[in-house]
């Protein structure tokens, strides 16, 4: 990050100005965020914030118009889902409207919209005014299983789902989520699927009111600009660029906690370079690289290598904005025709690299590392090694008898394990 952007950065996160733009919406989010992670802060329990969909920049502070930056937000949602599966606590931050977990599967079954093709499933039964959805042709296993996990998401606490709209929003969410989480430390993950806003324009320069397109009011403006009135048949937006915030979220607000970041491009060319300069200028630990054309078949997974997180992690000790000239590790995962979605494939990998990142810190400050029902399957297997060794002294000393006993348990829980 360069030390314009990291000084705008700074400017833009300064207390004083949090607090002009914090928002109801704001306040609200940040209160059930933190409830909600006090709750698993004592669990053997690891938890992801999923943020997804797009953002809105508002050209006026009584918004009638705004530029958008848009996004389905179905990657984030699918990928909410597979985390719950896996046995994360999930906070999935959202904008209102995109797809959400498990009610995406109504989207893609019943209908899109609320529109006509919704009012066109739904009947109502004389005889009890029972409302009855009539699904596609063997949609109504998907939606049934779709409408249970949720409601055990919701009995089980698993799953907390907050909104945003604007820009400012967003990234206040994110400050105020990432030191709620921050005492997690290796046992968070920061998933950002979110399609954040490029530029925007300051609360401290909005006009109040609608932007006028014709008349006096548009006149007059100009005359305020240049000290005559005239005809103005056009509109000249003066943009800010939106504070970075990936090098505050890994260096300053959750220093300790692993995140993965997307990059979107319709340039292959351009595509690796600007996911590893991700890597490489803020500090994250995965980037998901995608094409705009390819990207529900698609991704690449980018990290930098064992050797570069040392030299970076050294690096960072001393003098955290040095560029680190590093190699990385790229892995492409193409969806899997059996599944679904592209997410239940790439989302298990994202998870393992999250638990290895756990494993490798050894959990030196004291919390307790997540369950073992929740580890993908090949890092669980890498922990029962390590008991072998323990089950060899144990053998020289007790026996054979005791050997076989214990290796026999660990044979049968990793065999339940990868039958569920």
């Amino acid at each position: 990050m360069t030390a314009a952007a990291g000084q705008q950065s700074d400017a833009f996160f300064e207390p004083s100005n949090v607090t002009h733009n914090t928002t109801p919406i704001v306040l609200e989010a940040t209160n059930r965020i933190r409830e909600f992670a006090a709750g698993y802060l004592e669990q053997n329990r690891a938890i992801v914030l999923v943020t997804s969909g797009g953002t809105a920049a508002p050209l006026e502070r009584n918004t009638v118009r705004s530029i958008e930056n848009f996004s389905t937000g179905k990657r984030g949602a699918a990928s909410a889902e597979y985390f719950l599966r896996l046995g994360y606590a999930v906070i999935f931050l959202h904008r209102p409207g995109t797809s959400c977990p498990f009610s995406r599967t109504f989207q893609t079954e019943v209908a899109e919209h609320v529109d006509g093709a919704l009012m066109d499933a739904l009947r109502v039964r004389e005889k009890t005014g029972a409302l009855v959805l009539n699904a596609k042709g063997g949609a109504a296993a998907s939606l049934c299983a779709a409408l249970e996990a949720y409601q055990e998401a919701r009995e089980e606490g698993t799953l907390l789902q907050v909104s945003y709209e604007t820009v400012t929003d967003y990234l206040l969410i994110l400050q105020s989520a990432a030191r709620c989480l921050a005492p997690f430390r290796q046992n968070a993950l920061f998933f950002l699927a979110c399609a954040v806003s490029d530029f925007y324009v300051p609360a401290s320069e909005m006009a109040d009111h609608k932007i006028q397109s014709t008349g006096k009011h548009r006149q007059r403006k100009q005359a305020d600009v240049k000290g005559k009135a005239e005809e103005w048949d056009g509109l000249t937006l003066n943009l800010r660029a939106v504070p970075k915030c990936l090098s505050l979220l890994r260096r300053e607000w959750a220093p300790h906690a692993f995140v993965v970041s997307f990059k979107l491009e319709t340039d292959t060319d351009v595509l690796l370079e600007k996911a590893q300069g991700a890597v490489a200028r803020y500090g994250v630990h995965m980037v998901v690289a995608n094409l705009l054309h390819t990207r529900y078949r698609e991704v690449q997974l980018v990290k930098a290598s064992p050797r570069a997180r040392q030299g970076r992690e050294s690096a960072e000790a001393t003098e955290p904005s040095t560029p680190i000239s590093t190699c990385f590790e790229v892995r492409k995962v193409v969806r899997d025709p059996a599944q679904p979605d592209l997410e239940a494939t790439f989302v298990p990998l994202v998870a393992q690299a999250h638990y290895t990142f756990i494993s490798e810190s050894d959990q030196p400050y004291g919390l307790p590392p997540p369950p073992l029902r929740s580890l993908p399957v090949p890092s669980l297997w890498q922990r029962l090694r390590r008991v072998d060794l323990a089950d060899l002294f144990m053998g020289m000393i007790l026996g054979p008898g005791v050997v076989l006993l214990s290796v026999a348990l660990q044979r049968r829980l990793l065999e339940r394990l990868r039958n569920r």
